[in-house]
């Protein structure tokens, strides 16, 4: 008697994988609920779909591992920002992560019967789009409370690189480009701007800004009644924008620039301090907290210090 695709060595190999690949990140619901249980959720699914004897469950799991390889790989050749350690650190991984996506492709082989619609392409599609087009960021600071808090877990939306004023930007840090910031847009090119007792103007005119904060009511003669005389260290660029930019009272932004301040006023490391920001350097800008941890006082990042409120928000 022939043995059902489904039943063969290479298809019970393939479910194997799934299953395990859905336990691991089962386990790892402790340090992030939210992410291991979609994950633990999607390799379970395409267990039992294997199980079934559906091909394109194997091929969907296969790419599900294999995109983020592709996108170190990507950042590798293209960007700036590719870390050679971490990801020589993590080669093991990646060969782990190559071997599992070689069982399933033999799997989805054997179980191939031809062209057959089902949901998972749909969700290879669209995973896979979605890897490319997001990327994961964790905001360490309180530089943009309360927008976003320290400890929160953002996707990128990486083809938004426009930015008007008032827009959430992420970006490389021109002082160090191995650091990534998050701030708001507040004046673009041709723009004056100015701050005057804690309050924003640009172009003459008072902003209103429901999202800023100001956690004290200390006025500092620099930071809240920019563009002073600087009362502490600023970098070079900042000192060549006072220098260069300073129109009676204000800054001009130049043409293809931006300048970016924190949501949160009093403590953040912004345009005041270290100058513009142009559209090279922005990467995307913030589109969902996926998760969120109260880390405050060194607090691990697990299931206990989640902030649940916070799930799933959109910015």
């Amino acid at each position: 008697m022939t043995t059902p695709p489904a039943h063969s060595a290479d298809a019970r190999r393939g479910f194997w994988t799934a299953a395990v690949i859905a336990v691991l990140y089962l386990l790892t619901c402790y340090g992030n609920p939210l992410v291991g249980l979609v994950y633990a959720a999607v390799f379970a699914a395409a267990a039992w779909s294997i199980r079934r004897g559906e091909a394109w469950a194997a091929i969907a799991a296969a790419a599900i591992l294999l995109t983020p390889v592709a996108g170190a790989l990507f950042r590798a050749t293209y960007s700036r920002e590719f870390n050679k350690e971490v990801f020589a650190a993590n080669a093991i991984g990646f060969g782990l992560v190559l071997i599992a996506a070689a069982l399933f492709l033999r799997a989805a082989r054997t179980l191939w019967k031809g062209p057959v619609f089902s949901v998972w392409i749909v969700f290879l599609v669209l995973s896979t789009a979605a890897f490319y087009g997001y990327r994961p960021l964790v905001n360490p600071t309180g530089s943009m409370e309360d927008t976003i808090l320290a400890g929160d877990q953002m996707l990128v939306n990486t083809m938004a690189r426009s930015a008007q004023r008032g827009d959430l930007v992420v970006f490389e840090y021109p002082i160090d480009r191995k650091n990534i910031f998050v701030k708001r847009v507040v004046a673009v090119g041709g723009d004056r701007v100015h701050l005057d007792n804690k309050k924003l103007f640009v172009n003459g005119a008072a902003v209103d800004e429901p999202w800023a904060r100001n956690k004290t009511t200390i006025i500092d003669y620099f930071r809240d009644n920019f563009p002073k005389s600087p009362n502490v260290r600023i970098f070079a660029p900042a000192e060549a924008m006072l220098h260069d930019n300073f129109r009676e009272g204000d800054i001009l932004v130049p043409v293809g620039k931006f300048f970016v301040l924190g949501d949160n006023r009093d403590s953040s490391l912004d345009s005041r301090y270290w100058g513009f920001i142009t559209q090279s350097d922005i990467i995307g800008k913030p589109a969902l907290i996926y998760a969120s941890f109260d880390t405050e006082g060194g607090r691990p990042a697990n299931i206990f210090t989640t902030r649940w409120d916070r799930l799933l928000k959109r910015l």
